[in-house]
């Protein structure tokens, strides 16, 4: 999957910002953006760039309502339902916010529904490749310096002189966000869906 902004991208945003990089960390630009472009998409819990013929499988839970990991669901192709292959047209509804409607019920067993559709933004929305770029760059620009010596985990923060171990960072801290980026990440982040 591409990364969440182009080097080109990464190059107007670095433009722009006091950021100065070698010549050696351009050429690991690709591999920053990939990394960051994981990360990003782990915390957020979906591709959020454009996927078409994504499958997903899901386990059935017996309500009317099962979710897709997808803020963005564009379209649905196929559903089958323990085996059974549903008439997206008749049978089913589905929200751009990823959620299927079955009026007769989901199974209950796991891994029971498999939906293959189209989700994702095309082009990827400007806030997530400026976020994409901006942890790129700190990440390019501190490259080889060895570990972190503080942690921050919510409102908590210590340094550890003469150590470089970060340690009992989670979520958005374990990426290296900063507050505001980690705000608009939650935009874009699935919720844990009963």
């Amino acid at each position: 999957m591409a990364p969440l902004a182009t080097a080109e991208q990464f190059r107007t945003y670095c433009q722009t910002t006091p950021v100065t990089l070698t010549d050696e960390q351009i050429l690991a630009v690709p591999f920053y953006l990939d990394g960051v472009s994981g990360d990003i998409r782990s915390y957020c819990g979906w591709s959020i760039s454009a996927e078409d013929g994504a499958e997903w499988t899901l386990d059935g839970d017996g309500s009317e309502v099962l979710g897709v990991p997808s803020l963005h669901l564009r379209a649905v192709t196929s559903v089958q339902a323990d085996v059974t292959a549903l008439n997206v047209t008749d049978e089913l509804e589905w929200s751009e916010a990823g959620y299927l409607l079955n009026r007769n019920r989901w199974p209950r067993k796991l891994r029971s529904v498999v939906v293959v559709g189209d989700h994702g933004y095309e082009p990827v929305p400007a806030e997530i490749v400026t976020v994409t770029c901006s942890m790129a760059s700190r990440l390019a620009s501190t490259a080889g310096q060895g570990g972190a010596s503080s942690v921050r985990i919510g409102d908590y923060a210590e340094t550890r002189p003469g150590t470089n171990v970060l340690t009992g960072a989670v979520g958005a801290d374990m990426l290296g966000a900063s507050p505001t980026e980690q705000a608009i990440l939650d935009r874009y982040r699935i919720a844990l869906r009963s």
